[in-house]
């Protein structure tokens, strides 16, 4: 499916529903798409001053969004894109990046483009972290720049910025079981400039299959992983 294109910084699916969250001061949006179209439901502006991040929506219906340096949070009701709460939070950079959910544990997980995994209490308003850890591969080299987020099937997939690898990370021990190179996913010659890289993970309406995109990219693509 095709999309009407903006920077693309964060993708989560639910009931039936695309939601995205884009980014640049003075453009930031959270949109909900039609996934079958690519068709803007409904649109919400971000304030001037706010780089919209990831995006994520968890049990109540309610959608979680980030933002790069600001170090403020929006919570958005999922249905109406009406904003509901805030919060501020802190992290090894003081930025965020992407953001998931852990249904089953009821945290959040958040990237700040380091080699850290932040966890929060999704339980509380305001987030409270509760640990983070180190992504490292299993020879004890450390992963830097992780970037967007999705949590599926057990495991933390991650984008690593500026590039197009996938990597699968075991949520308890940080530990890389995989990493998926998606390079030739979008046409290196269709791309616009040095960061129009991967930079959109989701669960999608089927389960076995995700939603993957880029941050420029005009396509979404239904991809399976093996391994997981």
């Amino acid at each position: 499916m095709k999309f009407n294109v903006r920077k693309r910084q964060g993708l989560t699916f639910s009931n039936g529903v695309l939601y995205e969250s884009t980014g640049l001061y003075g453009q930031s949006k959270v949109r909900k798409l039609d996934y079958t179209t690519g068709d803007v439901i409904a649109s919400v502006d971000l304030g001037s001053q706010y780089f919209g991040e990831g995006m994520t929506v968890t049990d109540n219906n309610t959608l979680i969004q980030i933002t790069w340096k600001e170090q403020q949070g929006f919570v958005y009701d999922a249905s109406t894109l009406e904003q509901i709460g805030g919060f501020t939070y802190s992290t090894t950079t003081n930025e965020g990046w992407g953001i998931t959910y852990i249904p089953h544990m009821k945290q959040l997980v958040v990237s700040d483009g380091s080699n850290m995994l932040h966890f929060w209490d999704a339980t509380v308003n305001n987030f409270p972290e509760l640990k983070r850890i180190p992504i490292q591969r299993k020879d004890g080299t450390s992963v830097n720049s992780i970037n967007e987020l999705e949590y599926y099937h057990g495991y933390i997939l991650a984008n690593i910025w500026f590039s197009d690898t996938i990597l699968k990370i075991h949520p308890e021990t940080g530990l890389i079981e995989h990493e998926y190179d998606f390079s030739t996913l979008w046409p290196p010659e269709e791309r616009v400039g040095n960061g129009d890289v991967l930079n959109g993970i989701s669960i999608s309406d089927k389960d076995g299959e995700l939603f993957v995109t880029g941050k420029l990219w005009p396509k979404i693509y239904r991809v399976r992983l093996k391994g997981i």
